[in-house]
């Protein structure tokens, strides 16, 4: 009697037991469902905070590094400029021609460094700052070649102009602004240029138009004037494949006596 008891009242509790009643399977589902989506979830919140991590890591970084290129070559080119300047006033005219062309050399290669310490700066990193930046290159270039300058700005398009745009698109596309504006000094006799922005389905549009002698090749055509061995479409088809390969294109409407109209067309996004 007590055996059959004792086997009557553990057949009652296993018949009892939480994991044999009606329902209990599927809140052991639920409750493996549920520890896999915290697991998951804690992955997830890891991996975002070693992200941003190390996206500040990398913005620190290029802070540091473009400061000190700012800091140290800035400074190399500022002298070498500075110096061969002193000299040229005492040189004979053969060496004051050689003094002038080394302190342009050294003027351009801190331009050069600028554009660089620009691109790598995570605080101006907005499709407003670039436009800021181009604009004053345009307008400090322009009215030192004694051309009269006018800009453009897009107006306010929904947020997209202060929006974040990548170094690699900022590094090609102010390369290829200074470009354009160099050749509307440089090779156009203008005596005006106009440099606008325009902002339309997450594409930049920038135009440079200019009034004057409206004789600017096509991309890889021959320059017609008298220096058109230095002065080539080889730099235009330079700029066409630079835009290209950030998924730009550029358009050159030239009309002899009219001037010459450059549309370059940029993605907000690489």
């Amino acid at each position: 009697m007590i055996t059959n008891h004792f086997t009557t009242s553990l057949d009652d509790l296993l018949l009892r037991s939480p994991w044999r009643q009606p329902g209990a399977p599927g809140v052991v589902a639920l409750m493996l469902v549920g520890a896999m989506a915290v697991t998951m979830g804690c992955c997830i919140l890891r991996r975002r905070n070693t992200e941003r991590a190390v996206s500040q890591a990398v913005e620190h970084e290029r802070t540091r590094v473009s400061r000190d290129l700012h800091d140290s070559l800035g400074a190399v080119f500022a002298e070498i400029s500075l110096l061969s300047s002193l000299a040229e006033s005492q040189a004979t005219a053969e060496q004051a021609k050689e003094l002038s062309q080394i302190q342009r050399r050294a003027k351009t290669g801190a331009e050069t460094l600028k554009n660089i310490v620009w691109a790598m700066d995570p605080a101006a990193g907005t499709v407003t700052d670039f436009i800021d930046h181009a604009a004053g290159f345009a307008s400090d270039y322009l009215s030192a070649a004694g051309i009269r300058c006018e800009i453009c700005r897009p107006p306010s398009n929904g947020g997209i102009a202060v929006a974040d745009w990548s170094p690699v698109l900022r590094h090609h596309a102010i390369l290829a602004i200074q470009e354009t504006v160099r050749n509307a000094a440089t090779h156009a006799a203008a005596e005006e240029v106009r440099l606008g922005f325009e902002i339309e389905r997450r594409r930049l549009r920038i135009w440079v138009n200019d009034n004057g002698c409206g004789t600017c090749p096509q991309p890889g055509e021959a320059r017609q004037s008298p220096d058109a061995h230095r002065s080539g479409g080889h730099g235009l088809r330079n700029l066409q494949a630079r835009l290209e390969s950030i998924g730009g294109g550029i358009r050159i409407d030239s009309d002899p006596g009219r001037g010459t109209s450059v549309l370059m067309d940029l993605p907000l996004q690489l």
